[in-house]
């Protein structure tokens, strides 16, 4: 298939920074997803690959070669939109085959034999003739996935496609479309709010805010190492803190972070450079924090003794496998996940090697 590059690319319109200064490799055949809050640059950075706008600066490249100039139809791109864009006077199969009117469709497949074949790929083989505003919005999603990849593209393009589903359509789908990409080997790049979408599905995911990459990285890199306060805000539910280093212990493998008048040890990852004194923020996730009523399971883990706060439980969201807590502590409102509610004044513990430090300061 195909590998894209995007080296220090920037889009500006006017006064404003859509992107600022992008560089990323997205490999041949991997699923890339590009996930933030709105206005982050996401869609705009799809655009620019898919040759709907053209970079301010910067260089573009496909399997090593610069694509600038080169619009869209002639870049092998298939693009499935947010809003699926079927046409409404033309059958399923017409929709699907559209493409194909311009192109020959891969191997040696007839127009016909390609529609049938993707049709049955995206599990809609027999409803040829239907026109689109009778299916459901995951049929026509699957219709307008269908329609993208029908020409054989080289890479495939996906702007949200799934936002106006509910939410179970929304898991059973995303399913069926990690299948079908990796049946088909297609480099694929997809655009998403959604942070349980983008783990979920992507082989690597990049974190957007305010037009700047924050981090790139495998799913588990991304939610279990995040490198910033703003990534380990953003994707999942994580408690962030920010303190001061008062001791370094002697293997400089633990830090001592002053926070709210008590004592959090956090390990320090090889990746950081932290001194008695600096500032750092900290996140620990609400997974890896267990409660107690009392102190009296003292104990040892593997990044040393374990941390422990005392604060009083604020409220309680019952969700099926797992119950919210939010528990007061001094300033802060630190978050939590049980079995079971509970209630009062509580103990939290939580290993040093669960905390996270993700930036560092003087």
């Amino acid at each position: 298939m195909t590998t894209i590059e995007l080296d220090g690319v920037s889009k500006r319109y006017g006064e404003t920074t859509a992107i600022a200064d992008a560089t990323l490799s997205i490999a041949d055949s991997e699923f890339f997803t590009l996930v933030g809050p709105s206005g982050c640059g996401k869609t705009t950075t799809l655009r620019l690959i898919a040759g709907f706008e053209e970079p301010t600066s910067g260089t573009i490249r496909f399997d090593g070669e610069d694509v600038a100039g080169v619009p869209p139809e002639n870049r092998g791109v298939g693009v499935v939109f947010q809003n699926y864009a079927l046409f409404p006077h033309m059958t399923v199969a017409e929709n699907v085959g559209y493409g194909l009117q311009f192109t020959d469709p891969p191997g040696d497949l007839s127009p016909d034999e390609r529609v049938q074949e993707l049709l049955a790929l995206v599990d809609l083989a027999g409803m040829d003739d239907r026109d689109p505003d009778s299916l459901s919005g995951g049929q026509q999603q699957r219709v307008a996935l269908a329609r993208a990849l029908a020409p054989g593209p080289r890479v495939l393009l996906l702007d949200e496609p799934m936002s106006a589903l509910d939410a179970q359509l929304r898991e059973s789908l995303r399913l069926q479309l990690k299948r079908i990409q990796s049946e088909l080997g297609i480099t694929t790049v997809y655009v998403t709010h959604d942070q349980e979408e983008a783990l979920s599905v992507s082989d690597r995911v990049a974190v957007l805010s305010g037009g700047a990459i924050e981090q790139i990285g495998t799913p588990q890199a991304i939610y279990r190492r995040p490198d910033t306060p703003f990534v380990a805000r953003f994707v999942g539910d994580n408690n962030v803190f920010s303190g001061r280093v008062t001791v370094i212990e002697q293997d400089d493998e633990t830090a001592t972070i002053a926070i709210e008048g008590a004592s959090i040890h956090a390990a320090i990852p090889a990746d950081r450079s932290i001194d008695r004194g600096d500032t750092v923020t900290i996140c620990v996730r609400p997974e890896y924090v267990s409660v107690t009523a009392s102190e009296d399971d003292r104990g040892k883990k593997s990044g040393g003794e374990l941390n422990r706060l005392t604060g009083s439980v604020v409220s309680s969201e019952f969700l099926g496998e797992t119950t919210r807590v939010h528990v007061s502590w001094g300033e802060t409102e630190l978050l939590v996940r049980t079995t079971d509610p509970i209630d009062g004044q509580v103990t939290l513990a939580f290993d040093p090697d669960a905390v996270r430090i993700v930036s560092v300061g003087s």
